[in-house]
């Protein structure tokens, strides 16, 4: 018991001596510490905006949009940080014939619906526009729900109405409040777009994005309406699908691809002349583009660590002969060379874990100011903010171990007679 005592009232006196010779030598171990901080500022800010980027990312895409996958005759293409990404190749455009059978035939495995792009324009009503060129989309039976895609005041586009060329519309929210200020006020009025008028007919729920962008001002019609009423002869469609609850992924998608290679009028050996793609393959197309800005920040991290412990190295260094002869006199009373290596090796460890307490606290809350002006959720990246503590640990044991282990070999009579 007496041991450990010994052994706890030792370590007590080096922490506190340790911290007085910092508080001396202040204003070089501030310059150490500040260099550390920026490191570790810089990291923990790219990684809190990664992580939150990453985790909106996987809950946008994986659960906001209803559908599980999409057919496309275009390869998606992702630009992030200079670099695309594509998915397939492009191909001839899926008419709405091809659409519609394959709705029909994909019936029995789950929701199948298409949309298509009819034109751009401008929405009137009496003195008020939207913005101009809106994207106009053409959507068939089942549309709404197959993609999940709420209606907050009015109605969808009844089977009527899908079959007679009604001319009918259902609009974003924020079109709603641009045109008519209050959303349920939109209902039943008569809308321009372009030199078309239209009956507003539904309007969807307002839908948030992270990463805005109009996500409120869609513009839908019946996909005969539009192609009708705008000249259109036929468009190339995209097919959403959902399949049913019992059905795995993989087993919808197979039975997608053979039914739309029937549709295509595919022969066996030909190749599919179309792209499938899951919200799965999008998020991770991604998120194995956010990894390298992630492997970025590690490296500025790591290189500013190598530098901060070549500077506290220095300092250590400095320190030991500075203290030269106060290492000889608590030799001469008997302290003991692991004492006084302990004694250095704790004050490099202080500084550079003062250091990165302050870089990763600064980087946390730089990263939370960050998703926030992205309008992303903000997570803290628990585990790297435990690893970089542990890496300042590791610095510090590093950069002080040779000055430590200098202070300790001093023979204490030469370090007495030294000036």
């Amino acid at each position: 018991m007496g041991y450990w005592k010994r052994k706890i009232a030792r370590s007590v006196e080096n922490a506190r001596l340790a911290l007085a010779a910092i508080w001396v030598s202040r204003v070089r171990a501030f310059l150490t510490m500040l260099i550390i901080s920026i490191g570790l500022l810089a990291l923990m800010g790219m990684l809190t905006v990664i992580n939150a980027v990453s985790y909106t990312i996987e809950n946008e895409i994986g659960s906001e949009q209803g559908a599980a996958f999409e057919i496309t005759s275009w390869a998606t293409n992702l630009r992030i940080n200079g670099r695309t990404m594509d998915n397939g190749e492009d191909y001839s455009y899926i008419s709405r014939w091809q659409a519609e059978r394959f709705c029909k035939d994909f019936a029995s495995v789950g929701n199948a619906a298409y949309e298509t792009w009819i034109t751009s324009t401008q929405l009137k009503y009496r003195d008020k526009k939207s913005r101009p060129s809106l994207s106009i989309w053409g959507i068939s039976a089942n549309y709404l729900t197959t993609s999940n895609t709420q209606i907050a005041h009015g109605r969808g586009f009844s089977e009527a109405e899908q079959n007679a060329i009604a001319d009918v519309v259902i609009i974003g929210s924020s079109l709603a409040k641009q045109l008519f200020e209050k959303e349920t006020n939109a209902i039943g009025k008569r809308i321009m777009l372009g030199s078309i008028p239209f009956t507003v007919v539904g309007v969807l729920a307002n839908k948030t994005s992270s990463f805005g962008g109009a996500r409120n001002e869609e513009v839908y019609l019946p996909i005969r309406t539009g192609l009708t009423r705008f000249s259109v002869s036929d468009a190339d469609c995209k097919v959403i699908v959902n399949p049913y609850a019992e059905m795995t992924l993989s087993e919808a998608r197979s039975n997608a691809e053979m039914i739309m290679r029937r549709a295509r009028g595919l022969r066996p050996i030909q190749r599919n002349t179309f792209n499938i793609l899951t919200n799965d393959e999008i998020t991770k197309m991604i998120l194995g583009s956010l990894s390298s800005v992630g492997i970025a920040a590690v490296l500025i991290g790591l290189i500013t660590l190598v530098g901060s412990a070549i500077a506290l190295m220095n300092i250590m260094l400095a320190s030991v002969t500075e203290r030269t002869r106060e290492i000889g006199t608590r030799k001469a009373i008997g302290a003991y060379r692991a004492t006084i290596r302990g004694q250095f090796l704790l004050e490099a460890i202080l500084i550079t874990v003062f250091g990165g307490l302050v870089g990763i606290l600064l980087g946390i809350l730089a990263g939370r100011g960050a998703a926030a002006a992205m309008g992303v959720s903000f997570t803290i990246p628990w585990g790297w903010a435990i690893g970089s503590l542990l890496l300042c640990v590791v610095v510090g044991i590093l950069a002080g171990y040779l000055p430590a282990s200098r202070a300790a070999r001093l023979d204490p009579i030469d370090a007495l007679r030294y000036e």
